[in-house]
């Protein structure tokens, strides 16, 4: 849904239902805004007055009837009842401009189109901007809180709840959005220290606060709902996304029990479907709803009981999720690269690339093998070479591929380049996912490949190529920094897949050597540890031989 904003000047009839733009000043604004306009959804015009000689009157608010093109020029036609908004024309326009600089629409000291139109987003934001209601904490603005990520400032500014519903306060769904996104903030599970989220005493009385900062949260968006109904898309996502990053943060911090997670899972997915039933087109709902259907289903529905009707269940459950979310982040492919304007293109490039990370990994993830598999195809009693592995191999390289290009500038051969190395590092401003992480995958599917051509008739040296391009991308995954700051994740799972491929190619001391730096080690996972002594009992077995 857009909202129109018609820029006129003061020799517009105030009583007219129509206004119609000059050829030139069409021009502009199809340039700009052309691929709105062919799908325009819209309810509301908003209409100020501009110019030299306009007076400083208020801006006002009518009913859209329809926009269409006579003689080549735009022609708007809206209801004659107009309704007066509270703010004034030149603060109004002021705002305006600042906002579609911000977003990139136009560049600062260009003039404004006289027909403009924001997505829902936009006009919130536009909303809070021209919010100059002095409302707490040293005489802050809701945006100068926000610009701080004062979140408990701005949360602070309600009071109680049940002040809250005595006061004029429950009747603006502007300012309750504004509180409920702060609250949401307030609700992340990496607000609490991780030495006590893994204490299971010490981490009760916080856990229980950030429940109710979410608690508040949801209470404050359905009643948003109650009172604005034409932003309901808005609120839902809201609703939606306080469960969607509850779900993340207890898989991702263990903090809650499985039918707790299964809940959220099943109650996210309600609101962002509930969301995509209103609008098809939203990417950041097509993403998250994709994302954590085809990344974390797996986890959420993980077998923990010992019930064999059980365990069938969550597997169909995973299969359901995993084919549906794909078809999520396919569609949130489809919908940004249809879309023409360069401002939704920018908007919404993190989803897009995020999509293909998605996807890439995904089918890459199937390609790699538990450890029996492996080691029996080591031993030579299992061969992997089935059309199912084939096309999980080609589906990961294409969607990988797609996910380098996009931020690294070049493709994917690009990698065995001798100045690969510090190429990638001047462009780590690009990269929306970690090119440690698009490395790991690929080195993943480049075994793949030559796990595929393993005992077939192509040759040794075609096989020894997958093997080196594995190895490399392997290599730099673990030599180049995280990208995110301070990242302390460790690469150990990188090098236990190395050594894999070592083991694979016949190089057990290599795999060894590897490794060898966790045996013993306090808190390594077995699957390392299996693959270590695997190698040792390899390496030591040939030297016997």
């Amino acid at each position: 849904m857009h909202y129109i904003i018609l820029r006129v000047f003061d020799d517009f009839n105030f009583n007219s239902n129509f206004y119609q733009l000059s050829k030139q000043n069409t021009k502009i604004v199809i340039d700009m805004f052309g691929d709105i306009i062919k799908n325009l959804k819209a309810k509301w015009v908003v209409l100020y007055y501009i110019g030299k000689y306009a007076s400083d009157t208020n801006v006002y608010c009518c009913s859209f009837k329809r926009l269409s093109i006579v003689n080549g020029r735009l022609r708007i036609e809206f209801e004659n009842k107009k309704k007066e908004l509270k703010h004034k024309n030149s603060e109004f326009n002021a705002e305006l401009y600042g906002l579609l600089v911000r977003n990139g629409v136009i560049k600062k000291d260009d003039r404004m189109p006289y027909m403009i139109f924001l997505d829902e987003n936009d006009r919130s934001n536009l909303n809070r901007s021209l919010n100059k209601t002095k409302i707490m904490k040293n005489d802050k603005t809701i945006e100068e809180l926000k610009r701080e990520n004062d979140w408990e400032g701005l949360y602070n500014t309600l009071g109680s709840l049940q002040e809250a519903r005595n006061s004029d306060k429950w009747n603006d769904a502007e300012y309750l959005s504004e509180v409920a996104f702060a609250a949401t903030q307030l609700g992340f599970l990496g607000k609490i220290d991780k030495k006590i989220l893994k204490d299971k005493e010490k981490r009760k009385e916080p856990l229980e606060k950030l429940a109710e900062y979410r608690e508040t949260a949801e209470i404050l968006y359905k009643r948003c709902i109650e009172i604005d109904k034409d932003n309901e898309v808005r609120y839902l996502d809201g609703l939606g996304f306080i469960k969607y990053q509850y779900v993340l943060d207890c898989l991702n911090y263990r903090a809650d029990n499985s039918q707790n997670i299964k809940e959220s899972f099943f109650e996210a997915e309600r609101y962002y479907k509930e969301v995509l039933k209103r609008d098809e087109s939203r990417i950041k709902n097509l993403y998250r709803l994709g994302y954590l259907y085809v990344d974390k289903s797996k986890m959420v529905f993980r077998n923990e009981e010992d019930n064999n009707q059980n365990v069938d269940l969550n597997k169909n459950y995973v299969i359901k999720y995993q084919k549906e979310g794909v078809e999520c982040l396919l569609s949130a492919i489809k919908v940004y690269e249809a879309m023409k304007d360069e401002y939704e293109r920018k908007k919404f490039r993190n989803e897009y690339l995020k999509s293909y990370y998605t996807l890439g990994s995904h089918y890459a993830d199937k390609v790699k093998l538990d450890f029996n598999k492996f080691r029996n195809l080591v031993n030579g009693n299992g061969n992997i070479s089935s059309n199912y592995y084939k096309d999980n191999i080609k589906k990961a390289y294409t969607y990988l591929s797609k996910c380098f290009e996009l931020q690294y500038g070049e493709g994917v051969e690009s990698i065995f380049n001798e100045t690969f190395e510090y190429k990638i590092r001047e462009t780590y401003k690009n990269w929306t996912n970690e090119p440690i992480e698009v490395l790991y995958w690929f080195g993943i599917t480049y075994m793949g490949m030559y796990i595929c051509n393993r005992g077939t008739n192509v040759s040794r040296e075609e096989q020894q190529k997958y093997v080196q391009k594995s190895k490399t991308c392997f290599e730099y995954a673990i030599k180049l920094n995280w990208v995110e700051v301070n990242k302390k994740t460790h690469k150990n799972y990188i090098e236990e897949k190395l050594a894999r491929l070592y083991i694979l190619n016949g190089e057990y001391d290599k795999a060894v050597k590897l490794l060898e730096k966790y045996k013993g080690k306090k808190g390594v996972q077995d699957y390392i540890i299996n693959t270590f002594n695997f190698a040792k009992w390899l390496a030591d077995n040939k030297k016997i031989s």
